[in-house]
Formats: structure tokens, sequence, C-alpha cells
């Protein structure tokens, strides 16, 4: 059986092009990522407390994601107003919110873990449903975080 040798131009060509095409990510992506991240370091930062994961819900993270971009086109934190009634169909308990700003996730939630009313909701052990809204604006990262339980 006879091998037949390929140039080694034309893999490298390949390779180049499933690189650049592997490493592109839309914004949706980005997006999913960093909700992602900030889910996870909550969630470590409960269990560390000895309280359940958060489950991220698809219809909490477009009320958040809303409210993100709302306070990023405004430049201003500021909480959803009627946040009871837009989560009166999930029949909730209780429900929270935490928002913050920052130049990266990451320090928006080291600022709520150090925050007493921030980091109550991220603690709370009745919350369970979480919806996480991020938007970078210039170099800030807009950010809302829902709960309900």
């Amino acid at each position: 059986m006879r091998v037949q040798r390929v140039p080694i131009i034309i893999l490298v060509a390949a390779a180049l092009t499933v690189s650049a095409v592997a490493g592109t990510a839309t914004a949706g992506e980005k997006l999913d990522r960093q909700r992602s991240k900030l889910l996870g370091w909550v969630n470590d930062y409960r269990h560390a407390h000895g309280l359940v994961r958060l489950r991220m819900e698809g219809g909490l993270n477009t009320l958040a994601q809303k409210h993100s971009t709302e306070m990023a086109s405004r430049r201003t934190m500021f909480h959803t107003s009627d946040l009871g009634r837009r989560l009166a169909w999930r029949d909730p308990v209780v429900w929270g919110e935490n928002v913050g700003y920052g130049t990266s996730i990451w320090w928006v939630f080291k600022a709520w873990t150090r925050s007493y009313w921030h980091n109550q909701n991220l603690l709370k052990p009745r919350f369970r449903h979480t919806g996480i809204g991020v938007v970078r604006s210039g170099r800030y990262f807009w950010v809302t975080m829902i709960y309900y339980g």
C-alpha cells in the first residue's frame, strides 16, 4: 500500500483556517460565557456556605438582560421597580435582585460579596433560580442578577 504524501504547506494552511474559525465567537456566545462564569462563581460561593446551587432560567435571563441594557444606556445603576409583578407568573415566595457595574464581571461579583445586602441575596437559602444579564459598554460591564425561590 502506497502512502500519498500531502505537502506541508497545505496542512499548515488548513490548521490556520480551522483555528481562525474556532477562535471566532459570536456576541451571544460571549454573553453566555460571561453568564456562565458569574453563575459558577455564585454557585461556588453558595456551595462553600452549605447552600444549594442556583439554576439559570432563560426567561429570567431575558428580563435581567433588558435591565442591564437599560442601565448601560442610561449610564446609571437602578433596581427593577416592579420586579415582583414581573415575576408573578412564576408565583415566587421570595425574590431579589443584585445590580452592579465594573471593569470586569469578577469585580462586580467581589463587590457583591463585600456588600451586606447584595451578599444577603447571594446567600439567601430560599433562592433556587436565577437570571443573569450582562452588557459591556465601553470599559464597563453592567450586570443584573435576578433571584427567586
